[in-house]
């Protein structure tokens, strides 16, 4: 059985300044795994193909920099991670399914199998899973930090059995089809939940999410019951966006679901820009008064690569190599649970200033 074991908490430090990256990565063993006896943070993505469609931005270079903004946000995550995001995707469309229906399809299939290895109260209360985009996503704090923060907020009142999905400043559930904005989007709508005190985003981002697996199975079975009902598709027969389709299972009120209303894990950048200050220990949110774990470069695209280089130049700076990957680190990708391990000079060999 393949088995994806991706990080158990250790005495790593909870800043930068130890989070090494190691020689060896292995995220797939044909070993069983033991029961965790302490909570195991997995960390994946979803990666589809570099192909430009008439919904990628244009502003900022979004369509023809997408493997540009990969291969520059991957060289900084494999060297703050202590091990290396799992890759959920292919490289090829569906022509008969949407992108981003079927990126709830692939994420539930593959979280499905990887529950099978786990007891469901491991599910309940050891196993933690993390999703975050693949193309336009830094990290600037490791494991143990996101681990430690997550614990914290699941203490917090009314938290249990909560997924905690990324928050925005800006409403935009209907990408990649115009849809009437005004049930999710008005400022005065009673259906949408409102942010709590002193928080200043409101909207659900589907890029980014953390839980215990029961709970983002219980999340995901919700998405997938209505993708089975309607196909995925409106009234006028055209394809939902992802963000559209968990939005409206958040203004449900879906008993699985809140938002990071805080940022204390997860910053969406898209209206953020000029906000954001860079301090010795990376992007600061002086609204939230905090370091957010990761970075996800929503929407405009047009500063991503100013501020990951900014980034990495900050809080690499006192690596051997200034910034540099090694090109030998593998990187795992997996598309219909068949796993397999690309070096990072194999995936990114034309941004040769970014690895050694």
């Amino acid at each position: 059985i393949l088995v994806f074991d991706h990080m158990h908490v250790d005495n790593h430090s909870l800043t930068r300044s130890n989070a090494q990256a190691p020689e060896e990565h292995i995220a797939i063993r044909n070993i069983p795994i033991a029961a965790p006896a302490e909570p195991t943070l997995h960390i994946m993505s979803y990666r589809n193909s570099y192909k430009c469609s008439e919904h990628t931005p244009k502003k900022g270079g979004g369509c023809s920099n997408v493997a540009r903004f990969f291969c520059d946000c991957l060289r900084v995550n494999l060297q703050i991670l202590t091990r290396p995001i799992a890759y959920l995707g292919d490289n090829e469309q569906d022509e008969y399914i949407n992108g981003h229906v079927k990126k709830i399809l692939d994420v539930y299939q593959y979280l499905t199998h990887f529950a099978q290895q786990f007891s469901i109260d491991e599910q309940q209360h050891s196993i933690i899973v993390m999703f975050v985009d693949a193309f336009d996503t830094v990290f600037q704090r490791n494991e143990s930090y996101i681990l430690q923060r997550f614990l914290e907020l699941k203490n917090k009142p009314n938290m249990q059995h909560k997924v905690i999905w990324q928050v925005e400043r800006e409403c935009s559930p209907g990408h990649p089809r115009n849809i009437d904005r005004s049930i999710y989007c008005d400022a005065n709508t009673t259906a949408y939940p409102p942010q709590p005190a002193n928080s200043d985003a409101r909207w659900l981002n589907a890029g980014g999410y953390i839980g215990y697996l029961y709970d983002v199975l219980a999340n995901f079975r919700q998405f997938i019951d209505f993708i089975e009902v309607t196909g995925g598709h409106d009234a006028k027969g055209e394809w939902r966006g992802d963000q559209e389709i968990i939005s409206m299972h958040f203004i449900n009120r879906s008993e699985h679901m809140t938002l990071d209303y805080y940022s204390y894990l997860m910053q969406a950048m898209n209206k953020m820009y000029g906000v954001m200050r860079l301090h010795d220990d990376g992007w600061y949110n002086p609204n939230m008064r905090n370091y957010p774990a990761l970075l996800h470069f929503n929407g405009n695209k047009e500063h991503i690569v100013e501020y990951v280089d900014k980034l990495a130049n900050t809080l690499l700076r006192d690596r051997p190599h200034q910034g540099k990957v090694n090109g030998d680190i593998e990187v795992e990708l997996i598309n219909y649970n068949v796993s397999r391990m690309l070096k990072y000079r194999d995936l990114c060999g034309q941004f040769q200033q970014w690895y050694y």
